[in-house]
């Protein structure tokens, strides 16, 4: 972007792949809690609804099967109202449950099937890093940050932002589970790559190398 002569690295957030990690047991136990057993979950993770896109995902569940659910975590008491007017009017409301702020997402997480963000700017998007950590495909719209880590039809899928196009590609995960579970492993797989340990040891080689040129 800009004319910058010297050496420029980037290191990108890293992701707590022990705090976040698959669980059978906390999944079967959050979806019985949550009486979702049978349910395919989709999990909408954020504080900025409008800009994460909420209103399309709800909106892509007049397209989907009616065992597909919504779990939306994060809003304040006024925009989840907002949002759940919004649910009422077009009758999808008894299928989107709002948990509000939690403080750990991990047990939602391993509880989903898939975590869907539909922004229209992600700078970075570590919550999805997160949802592959648990060995949840993520989908979401190519945006700057899910590029760098989101193969497409690898450990996720790339969607438009709009309501229609969610639907599709939620259907089609849900009709190939073979595709599924290789995305689940590999959405895995991918958070081990980007791990906090694997993070600083690039941290650690970047100061060793100054530090030899600066004593040289």
């Amino acid at each position: 972007m800009y004319p910058i002569t010297s050496k420029i690295i980037i290191l990108p957030n890293g992701v707590d792949t022990i705090k976040y990690s698959q669980n059978i047991s906390i999944r079967e136990d959050y979806r019985l809690i949550n009486g979702s057993e049978n349910d395919f979950i989709m999990i909408f993770i954020g504080h900025e609804f409008e800009r994460k896109g909420l209103k399309f995902i709800i909106d892509s569940l007049l397209y989907l099967d009616k065992r597909v659910k919504l779990w939306v975590i994060g809003g304040n008491t006024s925009m989840i109202n907002q949002y759940e007017q919004v649910a009422n009017k077009i009758g999808v409301g008894n299928r989107i449950k709002f948990f509000g702020y939690q403080k750990c997402i991990n047990e939602l997480l391993n509880a989903s099937d898939v975590m869907v963000l539909a922004s229209n700017i992600e700078p970075w998007g570590l919550v999805g890093l997160e949802s592959m950590a648990t060995g949840t495909p993520f989908i979401s719209t190519k945006t700057h940050g899910a590029k760098e880590y989101l193969e497409d039809g690898v450990n996720g899928l790339f969607i438009e932002r709009n309501d229609k196009d969610i639907a599709n590609k939620v259907t089609l995960i849900m009709k190939d589970n073979d595709l599924y579970k290789q995305m689940c492993k590999n959405a895995r797989k991918t958070a081990e790559l980007l791990s906090w340990d694997k993070i600083t040891d690039k941290y650690i080689k970047i100061i060793n190398s100054i530090s030899k040129e600066k004593n040289a």
